[in-house]
């Protein structure tokens, strides 16, 4: 009975992101603990997983450095589906576990073709690539330009009326960068005379400096596609 529960789950989970689970061969359970690796870049990818919960970081290793955070995922999230696209067999990411997580997991070469054949998942994943994709370019501005810069560019697309009221999570998210740094860079602003802390949150004090360092570089992540297997798409 446990058994049966457990497949249930799987195939609801996997409806969730899209496919149509009635050829999926082989899905299981699975957790991972907080610093396990899911797929490895340039290694042969042997599962794909799909997150259920916790968090999962994703990254373009630097020799034995950590390397460039391209991505964090939250409760949500695939690893790796580029290799479907790919003749390779391979990762082209590293994916990093930054707490303990539950996924399910299916074999990737003997499902591979029967996700490649499913509209509904193929439709969903170009979706979420466009957004990865924004979520890239942000990760690029981010070593091309101090923090503060990007941090401004986020507060001109986020603020209401006169002021920024700090979701220190969300923007922890958004900007994948730890909630510390953000306020670490919240007081350099401040110090500067650039914001000023006002009733509810952060008011711009220098309107010339805060442009000046305002060049447009955050992209907000497009809105991720909810899609109902064979029955097209609504907005997510």
């Amino acid at each position: 009975m446990e058994e049966k529960d457990q497949l249930d789950s799987s195939i609801e989970l996997l409806k969730e992101y899209g496919i149509e689970p009635e050829n999926i061969v082989n899905p299981q359970e699975v957790s991972f603990k907080e610093g396990d690796i899911l797929c490895e870049d340039g290694k042969p990818l042997e599962y794909l997983y799909f997150l259920r919960n916790g968090t999962v970081k994703t990254l373009i290793p630097a020799g034995d450095k950590p390397g460039l955070i391209l991505g964090r995922y939250v409760n949500r999230g695939m690893f790796d589906e580029s290799a479907l696209f790919r003749s390779d067999g391979c990762a082209h990411t590293r994916a990093v576990c930054e707490t303990d997580i539950e996924a399910v997991s299916i074999p990737f070469e003997t499902n591979r073709e029967t996700l490649l054949g499913q509209n509904s998942f193929l439709r969903k994943e170009a979706e979420n690539l466009s957004a990865t994709l924004d979520q890239s370019m942000n990760s690029f501005f981010f070593q091309k330009f101090p923090f503060e810069y990007m941090l401004c560019s986020y507060i001109a697309v986020k603020r209401t009326d006169a002021e920024w009221v700090a979701d220190l999570d969300q923007t922890s998210q958004d900007l994948n960068v730890s909630k510390q740094i953000i306020k670490r860079c919240l007081d350099l602003l401040v110090n500067k005379g650039i914001l000023a802390v006002g009733e509810k949150g952060y008011l711009v004090s220098d309107v010339l400096q805060f442009e000046n360092y305002n060049k447009g570089l955050y992209k907000p992540r497009r809105k991720r596609i909810k899609v109902n297997a064979g029955k097209g798409k609504t907005a997510g």
